[in-house]
């Protein structure tokens, strides 16, 4: 398994997409078709992939991801997590709270704040030296990335999602 986080555009509620192939919604904030999987339309194709191919060239972001990174699989992970604990447990809580422990997780809006805080500190805490120099460079690796991610998700106003 492997996790990537996303944050959704809102081309679509801006009026800046051309017209879905069919009725969509929001739910968690990604677009659906509330028809059932079974109905097909009248060119042939499922409503769901209808939206599918529909979102990936929408707008100006892929997908009507804002923005999408792949970040680590699941042993990544667990060692990302790891080093955060052995340098502080209780400094990196705002970001232990938010990495996954499985797929289609939301970070809300209010997190962001103090987990960016939190990660930007990581990218110079001095702590991290004392670790293994893999284990040092992976979890600044990965800070690094939280950061930009998390600065697009507080500028926007917008929830991040695990996928």
């Amino acid at each position: 398994m492997s996790y990537s986080i996303v944050i959704h555009c809102r081309c679509w509620e801006a009026g800046l997409t051309p017209p879905p192939p069919t009725p969509v919604h929001r739910d968690d904030d990604d677009l659906f078709s509330p028809l059932p999987d079974d109905h097909f339309l009248e060119d042939g194709r499922r409503p769901f992939i209808a939206v599918d191919e529909w979102k990936e060239t929408a707008c100006a972001h892929k997908h009507m991801y804002l923005v999408h990174e792949w970040v680590a699989n699941t042993s990544g992970m667990s060692s990302y997590r790891w080093a955060l604990e052995q340098v502080d447990p209780v400094g990196y809580a705002p970001v232990l709270q938010v990495l996954p422990r499985f797929n289609d997780d939301i970070i809300e809006v209010e997190e962001v704040p103090p987990a960016l805080a939190a990660l930007r500190y990581a990218l110079t805490d001095p702590r991290f030296d004392a670790l293994d120099a893999d284990d040092a460079s992976y979890a600044r690796h990965l800070s690094k990335l939280l950061e930009g991610v998390f600065a697009v998700a507080e500028k926007t106003g917008e929830r991040v999602h695990w996928l």
